[in-house]
C-alpha cells in the first residue's frame, strides 16, 4: 500500500496552474453538504484563513493538484505569495532558494473517509513529519465543479488538537474540478 501511495505522490506531484486570481470565499452562499462527489482531480483556486472573530485573510494559491480516488487522496500545493521562479541555476538551487520554496509547500497523501458530511484525512506521507499519522477533520461542500474544504481540526498522533483550530480558527481551500 505504501508503494502505491509513493507512486501516486510521484505521479501527481507535477501539479497544475490555477487561472485567474483567488475569489473571495467568505461571500459564497451556503452550499449543501455532499454525500459523494469529491472523487477526481482538483486544482486550488482560493485559500482563506478565518479567525474566530470572522476576520478573513486570503492566501495566494499557486501551482496545485489534489486528487481523491477510491479511498485514497493526494494533495500538493504552494501557498507562496508569488509564483515560484525558476532558480538562478535551475538544477542546482542555493540552500536559500530551496528553503524558500519548501516553506510554501503543503504535500501529503494517504487514506480518507467520507461520511455524514465529514471528510477525515489519514496522511501516510507528508512534507511535515508531524502530519503523518494525524487526522484532518474537514467539512466538504461540493457544488458542481467547485469543492470547498473547511478544515475544522487537525488531531495529532498524540491525540492533541492543533492549537490553531482549538481557538476556533478555520482554514478553507476552494478547489475547481479539472477536466
Amino acid at each position: 500500500m505504501r508503494s502505491q501511495i509513493a507512486v501516486l505522490v510521484i505521479g501527481l506531484a507535477l501539479g497544475c496552474h490555477p487561472s485567474g486570481g483567488p475569489p473571495n470565499i467568505s461571500t459564497e452562499a451556503e452550499l449543501p453538504r455532499p454525500q459523494t462527489g469529491i472523487q477526481g482531480v482538483w486544482r486550488l483556486i482560493g485559500i482563506e484563513y478565518v479567525e474566530p472573530d470572522g476576520a478573513v485573510e486570503e492566501g495566494t494559491p499557486q501551482e496545485s493538484l489534489l486528487y481523491f480516488g477510491s479511498g485514497y487522496y493526494f494533495m500538493g500545493y504552494s501557498h507562496h505569495e508569488t509564483r515560484s521562479q525558476v532558480f538562478d541555476d535551475p538544477w542546482n538551487p542555493t540552500p536559500e532558494e530551496a528553503l524558500d520554496r519548501a516553506g510554501s509547500l503543503v504535500v501529503n497523501a494517504g487514506r480518507y473517509e467520507l461520511s455524514d458530511g465529514e471528510l477525515i484525512l489519514h496522511p501516510e506521507f507528508a512534507w511535515y513529519p508531524v502530519v503523518v499519522g494525524s487526522r484532518s477533520i474537514i467539512e466538504p461542500t461540493v457544488r458542481g465543479d467547485t469543492l470547498l474544504l473547511t478544515y475544522v481540526d487537525q488531531i495529532g498522533v498524540d491525540g492533541a488538537s492543533d492549537p490553531y483550530y482549538g481557538r476556533g480558527a478555520r482554514y478553507v481551500l476552494r478547489l475547481e474540478r479539472m477536466r
